[in-house]
């Protein structure tokens, strides 16, 4: 029987993600292994809603159906949910590996910052007597960052220098933020003799606004990072760094875990050398790796530049098939039929599973919406497997895939889909390293979920402008519905009348008989109950017709259906009920009275719908007529 590893981590330092992935996989698929990457876009920057719905796909997994965890930790800049994991995982009495930083209660792999920093320090000293340095940082909790910091104070005090506090400037791993302070310090003619950063994507980031200010590297500075990233080999100048080698952690990560299910010895901690990685920003000779790297980018730039604009067409087809649609349901089928025909950057094994009660939330108040973990049940919502499209429509969650395993080793990418902080399923990309790499699959992810947190908000919208338009059509003392609604059915009715041979309907108009006395007598309020017990009469008897409060004691009901055919027995039962009422209701506004009228459209006489209203509004005056003369007479 295959093992399963679950790998958590987030996706923006997506180069050492994918080192670490293809080195663990170089050790398990030999070992017939599963890796199951639960995978989120959480950064510091963003609101803690959404925070927590990025969060929440690491909650999907139980871990007891699992052989081990990998952690990521390097890359995980909430702390405490590595603690959740770590104790999720000893519950479930599985072992856990933490990679780029040492965890309680793990084995941790760990790349040597320390001395990979102190070369780099070394160098830059040595080989270029660069006294002034500048830091842009991570974020103060990174455990191998402070590491760096802490290796580069010690070797510029072992050369008589020193690196203040001030001169040290955390980003939370923020490009923007890394661009303002390198654009502050040119303005304010405040450049060091060299920038380390705390990783590439930092450091190209200086570059590119160094170049913007008008600065040229290393002339005028010189700037360093930290990871080895394929661009910052192809950039020019090409970026001195340092290797933390994590494709040799990720087959550390592996191999400990295999050694400890075979109930083998191991070591807490186990450190993997770091490179020091010379190039050119920091003012060395162009060295003929780069310049081959480069040219080779040079020749796959349009190559490049032609499959970033596919897949942002591909991404803005989907996103308004989505947004054409009027219910879930349409998207699915929909899409079904998108993918059936070209399904290239899904790829043949591909899922997208829903909690639909995050839609039927938007019009039904007895429904919420989940904040942490995942319905027991959740929806295929698409599935495509080797190529063939599953027709599942529903599968429980913990089985966390729509599908038999397999005999093939695979690397299944879970990404959550959410709003704000509520769950709405998650989407499996399967054996997807080189897109993840690439970052078209975060591109994918992240315009899907947008996609259909958009659809959601057109649903709440138009749910709400259905619910205002409801509510503007209803009398606020009867809750039936008042004039406004009536002249909505008016042109309705109007346009069968027009268009439909052989439409039948009719028309029984009612009047409240002596409401105005009831008011002098016994108040308005005594009026109003009155009102409602006329109301509730006609709505009574002519139960399946709509009815309508017209004016102040003045209601109309349209006969169709049923109502129309027994039209005849319905008007002398409302006949009967109203004389049961009044004879046996003791208070004035319990004993009602209504004048009524009805008149059934005929082609020949009637042309309008108001040329039966008003027929039918006669023969209610000669009713209320008749039944004071009634009155009178007793």
């Amino acid at each position: 029987m295959k093992k399963k590893i679950a790998v958590f981590s987030t996706g923006w330092g997506s180069n050492i993600l994918v080192q670490c992935l293809q080195g663990a996989k170089k050790i398990f698929e030999a070992n017939e292994t599963d890796l199951y990457l639960f995978l989120t876009f959480a950064a510091l920057h963003e609101s803690q809603d959404i925070t927590e719905g990025e969060l929440n796909i690491f909650r999907l997994p139980d871990l007891h159906d699992f052989d081990g965890v990998i952690i990521c930790a390097n890359l995980i800049d909430f702390k405490y949910e590595i603690d959740k994991i770590v104790s999720r995982a000893q519950a479930a009495g599985i072992p856990v590996v933490s990679i780029g930083s040492v965890v309680k209660d793990t084995y941790s792999v760990i790349s040597d910052n320390y001395s990979g920093m102190r070369c780099l320090a070394e160098h830059l000293i040595n080989e270029h007597n660069i006294k002034k340095i500048y830091v842009i940082g991570g974020n103060k909790d990174n455990e191998g960052a402070e590491d760096r910091i802490r290796a580069l104070k010690d070797v510029m005090k072992e050369h008589g220098l020193s690196l203040p506090d001030s001169n040290i400037f955390y980003t939370d791993w923020f490009i923007t933020t890394a661009a303002h302070k390198t654009r502050e310090w040119c303005r304010n003619d405040d450049l060091p003799e060299a920038i380390v950063c705390a990783n590439d994507s930092l450091a190209l980031t200086a570059c590119v606004t160094l170049k913007d200010c008008g600065k040229e590297i290393p002339r005028d500075v010189a700037v360093t990072g930290f990871d080895n990233s394929p661009d910052a080999r192809i950039f020019f100048p090409s970026l001195t760094t340092v290797d933390q080698n994590f494709m040799h952690c990720g087959e550390e990560a592996a191999k400990i875990l295999l050694s400890h299910l075979a109930g083998k010895e191991i070591e807490p901690v186990t450190v993997v050398e770091s490179e020091l990685i010379v190039r050119e920003s920091c003012g060395c000779p162009e060295d003929t790796g780069s310049v081959i790297l480069r040219q080779q980018a040079a020749a796959n730039a349009y190559s490049k530049q032609m499959n970033d604009t596919m897949q942002t067409r591909y991404d803005r087809k989907i996103e308004r098939l989505i947004l054409s649609c009027e219910s879930i349901s349409e998207i699915k089928k929909k899409f079904a039929q998108a993918l059936i025909e070209n399904h290239d950057y899904e790829g043949d094994n591909f899922h997208i599973l829903m909690d639909e009660s995050a839609y039927r939330s938007v019009s039904d108040v007895s429904v919420s919406m989940r904040r942490i973990g995942y319905d027991e049940e959740l929806s295929v919502f698409f599935s495509i497997c080797d190529g063939k499209i599953l027709d599942n429509t529903k599968f429980p969650s913990a089985k966390l895939l729509p599908l038999p395993e397999d005999d093939k080793s695979h690397l299944y990418i879970f990404t959550p889909l959410h709003f704000n902080q509520y769950s709405a399923g998650y989407i499996v990309f399967v054996d997807s390293i080189k897109e993840l790499e690439e970052k078209t699959l975060r591109s994918y992810y992240q315009g899907f979920n947008y996609s259909m947190e958009k659809f959601r908000q057109n649903m709440y919208l138009k749910y709400m402008n259905e619910r205002i338009t409801e509510l503007a059509q209803i009398d606020s003392l009867t809750h039936i519905k008042n004039r406004a609604a009536y002249e909505n059915k008016r042109k309705e009715l109007q346009n069968n009348i027009d268009i439909v041979p052989g439409y039948e309907f009719g028309i029984v108009m009612f009047d409240a008989n002596d409401l105005k006395g009831i008011n002098d007598a016994y108040g308005h309020e005594a009026g109003d109950e009155y009102l409602k017990n006329c109301c509730a009469l006609i709505c009574r008897v002519f139960s399946h017709s709509p009815v309508y409060r017209i004016g102040g004691d003045e209601f109309l009901a349209v006969l169709e259906g049923n109502d129309y055919v027994n039209r005849d027995s319905l008007f002398n039962k409302f006949q009967q009920d109203m004389d049961a009422i009044y004879k046996k209701a003791t208070a004035p506004e319990g004993k009602v009275s209504i004048a009524c009228g009805m008149c059934i459209f005929d082609r020949t006489n009637h042309k309008s719908v108001d040329d039966i209203r008003n027929a039918a509004d006669e023969r209610m005056y000669e009713n209320k007529k008749l039944m004071k003369s009634a009155a009178h007479s007793k």
